[in-house]
């Protein structure tokens, strides 16, 4: 894809729609299949666990300034996109202490499974459905369960409630990462923040404390949103011919005062219209 976020309905699920995940997953799972979501993820150097916690770090320390509430009271949420056999998909969950059940989906066999919640202990979702190849031809009509091999589109979600703390929301993210690796599952990370502005802080401001360019732009009269490639973030995914590693959206409100922040590293994923 280009790095035209020509649609409010960006990548991925609502923040809080647990219930109602699968429906809002399918795109960037078909996304993911195809090759499109190619964030570059590295693991464990020095102190921070990955390439994506380095950059929360920095960016909680962003929001502290420019967010009216502060980064506790944000709205933070992290997604990991990848692919692994069943098994390891279930192997994944079970450490997680996480217990999988069937959801409907018209695209194949899925299963999802959530624990967690309040400030102390973030919520963690799972999901997986078979891969589109396999819709086409599966195994001798074995349901995923039973082929432990099937493969499978995994997506794995952590919410931190708002009033959470850094070092708790690091942790959890940090197990999730550490776990995959152990399971020798390549994962695909991204964050999404979403807070409204403090008194004269704007989109422009963020983009100046990453020191970031500007690569593409795109506003509808409600929401803007704008690409960037920071130097100061360790994330990068490609799009197109170009790199990127941040995408910022603002939506416009009614009395014509600066609208709610929502930040993606490397991009957004999830709805960034107004009051989602």
């Amino acid at each position: 894809m280009g790095v035209k976020t020509h649609t409010k309905k960006d990548q991925g699920p609502g923040l809080k729609n647990r219930t109602g995940i699968f429906a809002a997953l399918i795109v960037v799972t078909l996304a993911a299949a195809a090759g499109l979501w190619q964030a570059s993820q590295n693991q464990p150097d020095g102190s921070e666990s990955s390439h994506l916690l380095a950059d929360f770090t920095a960016f909680w320390g962003w929001g502290d300034r420019e967010f009216a509430e502060g980064a506790q009271q944000a709205g933070w949420t992290f997604r990991w996109d990848g692919e692994a056999a069943a098994d390891t998909a279930n192997r994944l969950a079970e450490r997680l202490h996480i217990v999988m059940s069937p959801i409907s989906s018209p695209l194949g066999e899925a299963y999802q499974g959530s624990i967690g919640g309040g400030t102390d202990n973030p919520a963690v979702t799972i999901w997986y459905q078979e891969q589109a190849d396999r819709q086409k031809n599966p195994s001798e009509g074995a349901s995923i369960q039973e082929d432990g091999n099937a493969p499978v589109q995994l997506i794995i979600l952590l919410q931190p409630d708002k009033g959470s703390k850094l070092d708790i929301i690091k942790a959890s993210a940090a197990e999730i990462e550490e776990m995959a690796v152990e399971e020798e599952v390549p994962l695909k990370g991204s964050f999404t923040v979403r807070a409204m502005p403090a008194a004269g802080a704007s989109a422009k401001a963020f983009a100046r404390l990453a020191a970031a360019k500007q690569i593409e732009s795109y506003d509808d009269g409600n929401t803007r949103s704008v690409t960037y490639l920071s130097p100061k973030l360790r994330s990068e995914i490609m799009s197109g011919t170009q790199s990127v590693n941040m995408q910022i959206a603002q939506v416009h409100s009614m009395s014509g005062d600066e609208g709610e922040l929502v930040i993606g590293v490397p991009l957004i994923t999830g709805d960034y219209s107004a009051g989602n």
